[in-house]
């Protein structure tokens, strides 16, 4: 996986996210780029929302093996979220946004992923030998939601970082 991504970093095209953007440029001819872009993050915010809750709730039943793909998968994600944003603003990204890219992918799956440990074991100690379904259901859903922020998150970085705005503080416009 890491290796995918350090290729990917020194290749400026994508083929998946390039079918990524085309694919949903077909769907939607008539779509700003904004709400293309906008279209793609949450495509790819309930795909990792997706995939945390299942590898959460797969770790009660089939243990690590399953959660430990979730950050490879998310990291890959974000990353390819990086290079649609930018194909579908039409702007070619030089090496070193492209590592930036790979380095953001990785801080915002890695701070996913703390998430998804902390509620799993709150919520294992609070609920697990009362109610261990209740347990993975929590753990389930909150690691979906830390997911899906990831995602928009990265998103919204990525796109500010592409338009040569200066980081914001979260939660500001």
């Amino acid at each position: 996986m890491y290796r995918d991504l350090a290729l990917s970093v020194l290749s400026p095209e994508d083929p998946a996210a390039n079918r990524a953007v085309d694919r949903v440029r077909a769907r939607h001819p008539d779509l700003s780029e904004d709400a293309l872009v906008e279209r793609l993050a949450a495509q790819a915010a309930w795909r990792s929302a997706a995939v945390a809750a299942a590898a959460s709730a797969g770790m009660a039943l089939l243990g690590r093996v399953v959660a430990a793909a979730d950050f490879p998968y998310q990291s890959a994600s974000l990353y390819r979220l990086a290079a649609s944003i930018a194909r579908a603003r039409r702007r070619e990204t030089t090496l070193v946004e492209r590592a930036a890219a790979a380095a953001g992918s990785l801080v915002f799956a890695g701070a996913a992923e703390l998430a998804r440990r902390g509620v799993q074991a709150s919520s294992r100690r609070l609920l697990g030998r009362r109610a261990p379904g209740a347990a993975a259901a929590i753990a389930a859903l909150a690691s979906g939601a830390a997911g899906y922020a990831a995602a928009k998150g990265f998103a919204r970085a990525w796109e500010e970082l592409l338009e040569g705005r200066p980081l914001r503080r979260f939660g500001r416009r």
